[in-house]
Order: structure tokens, then C-alpha cells, then sequence
């Protein structure tokens, strides 16, 4: 690539580009001071990726020799390059399940054992051994569930934590050292190369006799002079002594390299016989490399192979997404196509733009284009009005019951009944959390509930959710109008919710003058059946019939 800085050609704003993509300059990565290219400047370069750049020996400028090739008035600039990045196959590390990391925010509740939670009480119990907090005002209120949410983190610090899925490009770390060893003495022998010596040396031999004779250049490396042999081993050995010194002292126990001694620099007299061990060291490497992937890829077969059966009879549908290959699918909000005001379908990439779009979408999901507003039941419209009347008929002693202060026991039913491994909100507190706490732990979070129920209050946490979009049967393709949210709300604000529909519930059930016979489905000891048997009915008649239904 040829620019003038000085010049106004477009072309100028290429390097600025490459180098916000992270390419490199690779002349200036291998000289510290890039040499000039063109009468006085620098105008010529080669850029490269930083993938590529790992690949390379060196990278210099030539003069060319008009008389053999061409005449210019530039000098040519050139990169060498290793081979193997051509002709090697590269190794592929493969994920390993079983070689997971453990996530620092997921607890792993389904393998929880007894004397865990025992453990987990008995912190409880003591976390919570405090005075129950006064509470007189909404910022009371809202400090109180802080510090209820800070203790229960704190408890939770000792909980196993699940083991999160790693990168899918990653390995295990056994695979990954190996691998790395395998790779760092392919580069070592790399230096070994005698055209890459000859190379560098000739190039240090020419910075050095500018002011002299010229003299025959190096041809065969043990021509090469001390100091411009010591200074290319001084910096392409010196990093590796120590990493060979590691690899000697962990494969001790093979004769060729325990018997072996690592010489501290590289002469002319050792420099064979160290290349020929290099040599016979990395076949050694990669034969380790193979024999712990193929342990690895054992292990991942018996792994693969229990868990199917045991999906057989614990976990059906995962068996058969297997079977049927199905894959899941996820909503990456990294682009969204949107109206824009204009009334035309737009893309857009920008993050805080998403962010709005989403939090606009969801907030007016479920309201529909144009709604009533009604004050009263008259301004309804009829029968909805009638509907809707004040009940002359019902006693309102019946909802004395569901006035009454939250005790301990409907705290501790709604526990028990509460389903488990469900996600939690934006607190990470779960049904489990709560249901291993001590009784101390109950108390202070049946203080806060029956704050809430007496003043009318909730804490401002409570306000807070977590919405994930989720597909429709459709490909979602960057709509939001394609997908539908999913909800998570705080657990123990669910439990809060849950205790006064338990005592709804149970007035409702004994009271059936309350509501019509048809409306009853989700009342103790009620169903759907009877109401659905009589839309089914409707229907089979409007059909007999041929009348709209």
C-alpha cells in the first residue's frame, strides 16, 4: 500500500481505518525505528492482522537493484512469513461439558444436600439475631429489604455454585496447556531455521558496516560473526530458557530429556545438537497433546452417552430435542429494525437506541391502541354496568379474615406450596433462600409484609422486574413485534401476593353466593370444566344450527 501523508487523496484515511480494525503495522512492530521507504518519508507499509502477525519471522525495507529488476524510486518493503501457517492444519480445541467453571452469581440448588441447608439455617440464625428494624416511612421500608437482600446474598456466599457452560471456542485448561506448550516450541524451532538466521544477520551485519567496506554477505550460518550471532539469540532465546526449563522439570522421567542439559545461550558448537532435541521434544509434546484429548473425548463420550439415559426418565424433553436435533433458540438484541418517524423500516446497532425501543415496546405490550377509562361502574356500558354494581346481598363480615395482620403460619404455608427452581427477580433471591431460613429470618421478613399490608406500602425494589423476550413460533428476525416477554418478578413479593389469595381464595370458596356459578374456576376445590363444557356446547349448537356463534 502506497500514501502520502501530505497529500489530500482520499486514501489517506485508509491507515487511520486499518488501525481502528486492529490491524498492525508490521515493520513498525519489528523495528523501533520503521525505516524510510521513499527519498525521506515513509510512505510505503504493510498492515496485518493480529492473527497473521504471530506468524511472522521479520519485516524489513530493501533497496532494488534496478540493473537485475526494475528501477524505482521506492524500496521495497517485505514480510516473512512461517510456512506452517499455510501449510499446518490447525488444531481445533474442542468444548469439554464436563470441564465446566463455576459461575460466581448461579447456585446450584438441585444438588443441595441436607446438611447444607442445616448449615445454611444455622448462619441464618445467627445473621439474623438483630433488633427487627423500626419502620415509619417508605425509606425505612426500602432500607429494611436492602439489608434483608444484603444478608441473604451473604448467606448464599457459601452455596456450590453452578457450573456455567465456557466459551464455545474454549477448551479445558489441561487441553489448553498443552496445546500452548506445543505451539511455544513450534515458534522456538522456528528461530532455528538457518535462512531466518542467515536473514536477520545479514540485515544486522548491514546496519553495522554502513560507514565501511562493503563485505560478502553471510552464507552459511557458521560464517556468522559473535556479535551478530549473540545479538539474534539474545532476544530469541533468553524467553524460552525458562519455559524449557519448566517442561524438563514436569517430563523428568524421560530419559532424553533429563539427560539433556539446556544450555543457557545458543553457540555455534551447541547449536545442532539443542535444534535436534527441540525436535525430538515437540514429538514428545504433541504425543502428550493427543493423549489428553483422546481422554478428554472419552470422557466426553460416557458423559454424552449416561446422560441420555438419564434423560430417558428424568428429563423427557431435553431427550427429545435431542432426537429431533432441535436447537434452541435466543433473542441477541445486538440489532433491531424498528419504525423510524419517517415511516420507513430501519436497522440500528446503537445499544442505548435498542434500549429504548425494547423498554417502549414492552411497557405498551399488553395496553391495547385505544382504551376506556372508567370512573365509575354507570359510565360502563351494559350489562357490564349491572355487572359491576355494589352487592347488597353479601355480609361483609365474611372479609374480616382477609384484614386480619400476616402471622407466621400463612408465611410458612405459602413456603411449603411454593414451587422450586424457579428463576428469581432482579434480587437473585429464590424460594429456596427463603424456605431454609431460621425462624429469626422468617420474622424479619413477616416484619416487612405486615408493614406493607397495615400502611398500604411496598418496597421500591418490588416495582422492579426482569423482562425477557421470548420467540414466537416464527423466526423473530430483529422485530420485537415477534416475540412476547416473559416476566420475573421478586420471589418474595410473589409470596406476599400469594398469602392474601390464599385467604381470598378461602372466603370465595366458602362463600359461593360471591360469585356466579360459571366464574368460579380458579376457587378451592373448583375447576375450568364446567365452564368450558358450556362454551363447547355453544358452539356444537351455532354450528348445528349454521348461526354465528
Amino acid at each position: 500500500m502506497n500514501t502520502n501523508q501530505n497529500s489530500s487523496n482520499p486514501i489517506d484515511n485508509i491507515i487511520p481505518l486499518l488501525k481502528q480494525f486492529q490491524f498492525k503495522d508490521v515493520v513498525k512492530h519489528f523495528n523501533i525505528t520503521p525505516p524510510i521507504t521513499h527519498i525521506v518519508n515513509r510512505i510505503d507499509y504493510i498492515f496485518t492482522s493480529r492473527n497473521l502477525l504471530s506468524h511472522t519471522y521479520h519485516a524489513f525495507t530493501h533497496t532494488i537493484n534496478e540493473h537485475q529488476f526494475f528501477y524505482t524510486d521506492h524500496k521495497l518493503v517485505g514480510c516473512l512469513l512461517n510456512k506452517f501457517f499455510f501449510t499446518t492444519k490447525p488444531i481445533k480445541l474442542i468444548y469439554n461439558k464436563l470441564n465446566d467453571t463455576p459461575s460466581p452469581d448461579k447456585i446450584n440448588y438441585r444438588d443441595i444436600n441436607v446438611n447444607t441447608w442445616k448449615e445454611y439455617e444455622q448462619n441464618s440464625n445467627i445473621a439474623f439475631d438483630i433488633l427487627l428494624p423500626i419502620l415509619s416511612s417508605q425509606e425505612d421500608l426500602d432500607r429494611a429489604w436492602s439489608d434483608f437482600v444484603d444478608i441473604i446474598n451473604d448467606l448464599k456466599s457459601s452455596l456450590p455454585k453452578k457450573n456455567s457452560p465456557q466459551n464455545p471456542y474454549s477448551a479445558p485448561l489441561k487441553l489448553r496447556q498443552a496445546h500452548n506448550k506445543v505451539f511455544k516450541l513450534q515458534r522456538l524451532l522456528q528461530t532455528f531455521n538457518a535462512k531466518r538466521i542467515l536473514h536477520v544477520c545479514n540485515i544486522l551485519r548491514d546496519k553495522s558496516t554502513i560507514n565501511t567496506p562493503v563485505q560478502q554477505m553471510y552464507q552459511k550460518v557458521n560464517d556468522i560473526n559473535n556479535p551478530h550471532w549473540n545479538t539474534y539469540w539474545g532476544s530469541n532465546w533468553i524467553p524460552y530458557y525458562r519455559f524449557l526449563l519448566n517442561i524438563k522439570k514436569s517430563l523428568h522421567n524421560i530419559p532424553f530429556i533429563s539427560s539433556f542439559t539446556i544450555p543457557k545461550h545458543i553457540t555455534l558448537k551447541n547449536f545442532a545438537p539443542t535444534k535436534s532435541f527441540l525436535k525430538q521434544l515437540l514429538q514428545t509434546l504433541r504425543f502428550n497433546y493427543n493423549m489428553i484429548k483422546n481422554n478428554i473425548t472419552k470422557k466426553n463420550i460416557e458423559y454424552f452417552v449416561e446422560a441420555r439415559n438419564n434423560n430417558l426418565t428424568e428429563n423427557q424433553s431435553k431427550m427429545l430435542n435431542s432426537i429431533l436435533n432441535r436447537q434452541p433458540r435466543k433473542i441477541m438484541l445486538s440489532k433491531l429494525q424498528y419504525i423510524d418517524e419517517n415511516n420507513e423500516l430501519t436497522f440500528t446497532t446503537d445499544p442505548h437506541k435498542i434500549e429504548s425501543l425494547t423498554r417502549q415496546h414492552f411497557q405498551s405490550y399488553a395496553s391495547p391502541l385505544h382504551c376506556n377509562y372508567y370512573t365509575s361502574p354507570d359510565d360502563l356500558p351494559s350489562p357490564w354496568n349491572e355487572v359491576y354494581l355494589p352487592r347488597q346481598d353479601i355480609n361483609d363480615n365474611i372479609w374480616h379474615p382477609l384484614l386480619q395482620p400476616l402471622s407466621m403460619d400463612d408465611l410458612k404455608l405459602v413456603i411449603h406450596d411454593a414451587a422450586k427452581y424457579k428463576a428469581p427477580g432482579p434480587s437473585k433471591i429464590t424460594y429456596e433462600d427463603i424456605k431454609h431460613l431460621s425462624q429469626l429470618g422468617h420474622s424479619y421478613l413477616l416484619h416487612i409484609y405486615n408493614y406493607c399490608f397495615n400502611n398500604n406500602y411496598i418496597p421500591s425494589a418490588w416495582k422492579l422486574a426482569y423482562i425477557f423476550p421470548i420467540p414466537k413460533p416464527q423466526d423473530w428476525n430483529s422485530q420485537l413485534s415477534n416475540t412476547r416477554p416473559i416476566t420475573l418478578l421478586e420471589t418474595p413479593r410473589k409470596l406476599y401476593v400469594s398469602i392474601l389469595s390464599k385467604r381470598l381464595n378461602y372466603i370465595l370458596a366458602n362463600n359461593p353466593n360471591v360469585t356466579t356459578h360459571n366464574n368460579r374456576a380458579g376457587i378451592l376445590g373448583q375447576s375450568c370444566l364446567e365452564p368450558l363444557l358450556e362454551i363447547q356446547h355453544s358452539i356444537e349448537i351455532a354450528n348445528k344450527l349454521n348461526v354465528p356463534f
